[in-house]
């Protein structure tokens, strides 16, 4: 069974053909708005009368005690706030309706068993799927962005909570339950589990052996496809793993999911990967991705060329080193004043081609530092003299902030569902981006991306690479 936060989780959509009725316009979520139904019946008669009739009137999702359904698509919006046409409400909220909540037979609000039990059920239901749903759509959860139908319109919805003085309780609760999703563990998700077969699929195992095709030869740019395995599948894979920035068909598995067979994880990398760069996307690695990563291969060669020549200088940590007065730019894009040039700084990370330096929190190319302690530093020097001139303008690039109200979390791990917040960056901020990877949990990825000194990640909707 699928759940959203612990809550049995179903779809039933509204058709194609009243989505120019019920929900025309994209939107990405920025707020939520909570109704209640003013009735007594449950969630799956709610959203059939909804997507059944030929009204305007529509919102998201519908709860009850047993279950939350869902009836539009998340990414467009609803006729739900009574707002107008372009009201901020019916154009960038999420409608989420609480069912059981009013007593028709004895036309009042004063419930009695068993609906009294089945309203609080619902209510509790529905702290957890706005919760998720919060996480889900990277909106904070707080009196700014979880709204009333009331402040819309003034309309007296939700009815019951505003009769009763539940809000404040009922909103505190969802806070309190968002910040566990985000600090702790989400226990479950509103997505279905991934079925997808593992990259990693033994071949030993003849049962899963025989659902694939092998090829033979190496890869020189003929279209590959999920399904197959063989040497070519590894060709590619390797060169998506030794890409700068790398796509890895399974960051933190054995070889990082490199295992010549082509399932779901390594069709996902070469997706991410022509999405960075622009490429045709349809998961299908043929002669436009084997060019551009040829084209990136050339690239990194030449780049490092010159300073190949000479033995690379020892770095380690805590270690002090001088940023050469020749360094043009730092390693995450931006350009060096010179005011930082000349001067000694501390290392406080190390990767293959930079190193971070702890006074002025800034990654920089091994080749534009120098050792103070180095008898070599004049050749070392040197050396960043004559490949000064080679491209250096942020091989990873930034990734900027996008489709989100006010900030996007970075998170600890690539697992939305189970990482920690590390913190905040603002929409439209930008962060270096060391590349993309599948992680768990999220359709899109997730970036990754330079911040505070380490690494976080951040859901793949909500970054831009610029």
């Amino acid at each position: 069974m699928t759940t959203m936060n612990g809550v049995p989780f179903r779809q039933m959509m509204v058709s194609t053909s009243k989505r120019s009725i019920k929900c025309p316009n994209p939107m990405v979520p920025k707020k939520i708005t909570v109704h209640e139904t003013d009735n007594m019946t449950t969630a799956e008669n709610e959203v059939k009368y909804m997507i059944g009739n030929d009204s305007s009137t529509s919102y998201h999702t519908a709860i009850d005690e047993t279950e939350v359904i869902q009836a539009l698509p998340y990414n467009r919006n609803g006729w739900h706030s009574g707002d107008g046409k372009n009201g901020y409400g019916n154009r960038n909220t999420i409608g989420v309706e609480i069912c059981r909540n009013y007593d028709r037979n004895r036309q009042t609000r004063n419930l009695i068993e068993p609906l009294k039990s089945q309203y609080n059920k619902a209510k509790e239901n529905a702290v957890k799927v706005i919760a998720q749903l919060c996480v889900d759509h990277n909106i904070v959860a707080n009196s700014s962005n979880i709204k009333r139908h009331y402040d819309w319109n003034r309309k007296n919805c939700p009815s019951k909570m505003i009769a009763d003085k539940l809000w404040n309780a009922f909103l505190n609760d969802i806070i309190a339950e968002y910040n566990r999703l985000v600090g702790k563990k989400a226990t479950s998700s509103s997505k279905p589990a991934n079925n997808t077969s593992k990259d990693n699929s033994s071949s030993s195992n003849s049962s899963t052996k025989s659902k694939w095709t092998k090829i033979e030869g190496k890869w020189t740019g003929q279209s590959l496809f999920e399904g197959q395995y063989g040497p070519p599948v590894e060709d590619m894979q390797t060169m998506l793993a030794n890409n700068t920035p790398p796509f890895y068909p399974e960051k933190g598995a054995k070889n990082n999911g490199v295992d010549n067979y082509f399932g779901g994880q390594t069709k996902d990398a070469v997706i991410r990967f022509q999405t960075y760069y622009g490429l045709k996307v349809d998961g299908i690695p043929g002669k436009e991705v084997y060019g551009k990563l040829k084209e990136n291969k050339s690239d990194s060669s030449s780049e490092s060329g010159s300073s190949s020549k000479s033995s690379s200088p020892s770095f380690k940590v805590n270690s002090k080193v001088t940023l050469s007065k020749s360094a043009k730019k730092y390693a995450t894009g931006q350009t060096i004043p010179s005011s930082v040039k000349g001067k000694s700084y501390t290392i406080q990370q190390i990767k293959t081609d930079r190193v971070l330096l702890k006074e002025i929190v800034s990654w920089v190319y091994k080749k534009d530092v120098v050792g103070t302690s180095s008898s070599s530093s004049k050749s070392k020097t040197s050396t960043s003299n004559s490949s000064s001139n080679s491209s250096e303008s942020g091989k990873h690039g930034k990734l900027k902030i996008v489709n989100v109200n006010s900030a996007a979390i970075v998170m600890d791990k690539p697992d939305r569902n189970n990482a920690k917040s590390i913190g905040t960056i603002k929409k439209g901020a930008t962060l270096p981006l060391n590349g993309s990877v599948r992680g768990k949990n999220s359709d899109n990825g997730y970036w990754e991306v330079e911040y505070k000194g380490g690494l976080g990640y951040i859901t793949g909707n909500f970054g831009q690479k610029s």
